[in-house]
């Protein structure tokens, strides 16, 4: 048959077919497509030919987007078409066989094109020539179904007409971007192709005719299934239509979509039989495809792994989508509650408060929106009927032109159990703490209480002792009466310092120390510090050095307490340093704004390291306690380091054992920083 009749007689298939966007002049690289929507949905808008997109996850797969050219076409915009069923365009014409056999198709997510008689806004009718292919997730579930459309009227009209001749004929099919054939029975050798077929794959169309030329273009991995596919369609006289994947001459895989028909004419016998059929290039569709599968499969890989429930609500409040956290945490399968409505999840007796609240997120009302757009604590409903705390913070998106709200969702169960235990503990560290403070001024209390009860029989004792050492009444009859009177009265005033100290403890940790707070010389208070302790310094035999700057500003101090620190350190640090030591005392102005440092250091035997974090505290020594040359009770830095704080300042202990030790005491700096 010549390639004219081959045209003649599969023109009006070609009314049915897609002269689709992926058609190019000539074999090009894929581009990187996109990936979201939102990018999808702006590559459409873009294209000349018209497109809609209806969602398969909802039973009468109503639209959710339309294109620019669908709304030229049609004359019906994007916010007239949202939810309206595929076919509306038939009106009450959809008992054409065409649309049955379409509808079948794509309901069970076969690629289907065919032509049905629809109406336009206008009521007036056209020959609309549909492409659609549907796009699944990762897991093969039936996502969008996209479609192209394209009015097909006139090519219809005229490709019936008899007074065309075949050189119109064959000047459209040269024109047409879809690649036209036919071919013989059984072999599928190729006797006619259309002109488009040399851009596609880049092969002149003399070698489109060689034998076996089609089957050996197919990829190998379609090659049998693509070969059977058309030898049966073929032998068996059916229309049939199945995609492939064809090699180009440059090496690129394209995608491609076929439709064969069979025609037998005149009784002919079956080996002179022809299949004729069009072939079009889908491969930017296929990628436009593989990129929403692709897409859906990271967004259920996110959602699927998320921490916190996330489930979607449609405009009428019926859940959408349920992730893996969701059927933990509300305990419904996805199968259970998707298409159920939200209210499940919401205890019984605020479902109707919910309702109003959600449909007026949904409106967009914007005093609603900054309430249920935060996270906000609620209580929650499991399938068993139990209620239980949970975090919700809600947003809302569109989808073409469908209103969405997505849920994110934490249970708060174990956080409230752990809140609850943390207030039980909070409460008992209290009641511990008030235990141990009233313990603490009990204490305070009782060594107050001896220190005093202790002091009037002990002062007794020395005042005897100095009579018999001082032998006031007469001699005591031998010298040794008069030593022991001694040692008593030595033991005496030894045990007063440390009830003395007792009681100056027990007065600081109750905040009753008298403070007269004034501004003191540095100078002075050292050097009544230094004669008060020159006796012991002689008899140690250590030698004392002193620097002081003469316009030093004052501090601002209790006298008393100033120079009970100076001779708590100093008689420390005579203590501990051995004969021909020296001990330096400094003052300067401190790095802490508005203070003055007082540095008292020695060379003597320093303080072991794990002794010093300790040092400070009452009773802890700088030595075992259990050493006869460590001399003290271990009180004096104590005191030395509360009085500091009593007025104002701070008390620090550096040393290096063995070497030296250096204790800073820093006081506030008087007001008006004059010298003193």
């Amino acid at each position: 048959m010549s390639g004219s009749k081959a045209v003649r007689s599969v023109f009006h298939r070609m009314a049915r077919w897609f002269d689709g966007p992926a058609a190019a002049a000539a074999p090009r690289p894929v581009r990187a497509m996109p990936t979201t929507f939102d990018e999808l949905r702006a590559v459409f808008d873009k294209l000349d030919q018209s497109v809609a997109i209806a969602d398969y996850r909802q039973a009468d797969l109503p639209l959710i987007y339309v294109n620019a050219a669908f709304t030229q076409l049609t004359g019906y915009t994007a916010d007239e078409t949202a939810g309206c069923p595929c076919g509306f365009l038939m009106g009450d014409d959809r008992d054409q066989p065409e649309w049955i056999d379409f509808k079948q198709k794509i309901r069970n997510g076969q690629p289907a094109s065919a032509a049905f008689r629809c109406y336009r806004k206008d009521s007036k009718s056209f020959l609309n020539s549909v492409q659609a292919s549907a796009v699944r997730d990762a897991d093969g579930n039936l996502l969008y179904l996209i479609a192209f459309l394209q009015d097909a009227t006139q090519l219809g009209a005229r490709a019936t007409r008899p007074d065309w001749s075949e050189d119109r004929v064959s000047k459209i099919v040269a024109g047409a971007n879809v690649i036209l054939y036919e071919a013989t029975i059984p072999d599928l050798n190729f006797t006619f192709v259309s002109p488009f077929a040399e851009s596609v794959l880049g092969f002149q169309l003399s070698e489109w005719l060689k034998p076996a030329f089609w089957a050996g273009r197919v990829h190998p991995d379609d090659r049998d299934r693509a070969v059977e596919e058309h030898r049966r369609a073929a032998m068996d006289g059916v229309e049939h239509e199945f995609e492939y994947r064809m090699i180009s001459r440059s090496g690129a895989t394209l995608w491609m979509r076929h439709l064969t028909t069979v025609e037998n004419h005149n009784g002919a016998q079956e080996s002179a039989r022809q299949v004729r059929g069009v072939i079009v290039d889908v491969t930017e569709q296929k990628i436009l495809e593989d990129r929403f599968r692709q897409r859906e499969h990271w967004k259920s890989m996110v959602l699927e792994n998320a921490p916190d429930a996330i489930l979607t609500v449609g405009s009428e409040l019926r859940i959408q989508s349920f992730n893996a956290a969701a059927e933990k945490v509300f305990g419904w399968s996805r199968d259970e509650i998707v298409g159920q409505s939200i209210n499940l999840l919401v205890p019984e007796e605020h479902r109707n408060s919910h309702t109003a609240m959600a449909m007026a997120f949904m409106d967009k009302d914007k005093s609603v929106a900054r309430t249920m757009g935060d996270w906000r604590l609620l209580q929650g409903r499991r399938r068993d009927g139990s209620l239980f705390p949970i975090m919700v913070r809600l947003g809302h998106s569109n989808i073409g032109s469908q209103s969405l709200v997505t849920a994110i969702a934490r249970d708060m169960t174990d956080v409230d159990r752990r809140n609850r235990e943390l207030s039980d503990l909070s409460q008992q560290l209290a009641i511990q703490l008030e235990l141990a403070e009233n313990a603490n001024k009990a204490k305070t209390q009782f060594l107050s209480t001896m220190s005093h009860e202790l002091r009037t029989p002990l002062n007794a004792i020395i005042g005897f002792a100095e009579l018999l050492e001082s032998e006031s009444f007469g001699p005591l009859g031998s010298e040794r009466y008069q030593n022991y009177a001694g040692d008593i009265r030595a033991s005496g005033q030894h045990l007063l310092s440390i009830i003395n100290e007792i009681l100056d403890l027990s007065r600081i940790e109750a905040g009753r120390v008298d403070l007269t707070i004034e501004p003191l010389s540095a100078a002075e208070a050292v050097n009544n510090a230094i004669d008060a302790i020159a006796p012991m310094i002689r008899k140690a035999e250590l030698s004392v050095t002193t620097s002081i700057p003469a316009d030093l500003p004052a501090i601002q101090g209790d006298q008393r307490s100033v120079h009970q620190i100076l001779l708590n350190l100093l008689s420390n640090a005579a203590k501990f340093t051995q004969a021909g030591g020296n001990i330096a005392i400094s003052a300067k102005l401190s790095q802490a704004a508005g203070a003055i440092d007082i540095v008292v250091e020695d060379d003597g035997r320093g303080i072991p390291a794990h002794i010093l974090p300790a040092l400070g505290t009452p009773f802890q020594k700088a030595g075992s306690a259990h050493d006869a040359s460590n001399p003290g009770t271990g009180l004096g830095l104590a005191i030395s380091r509360g009085l500091a704080e009593q007025m104002k300042g701070t008390l620090k202990i550096d040393s290096v054992e063995g070497e030296w030790t250096r204790i800073t005491v820093t006081l506030p700096r008087a007001a008006g920083g004059a010298a003193a």
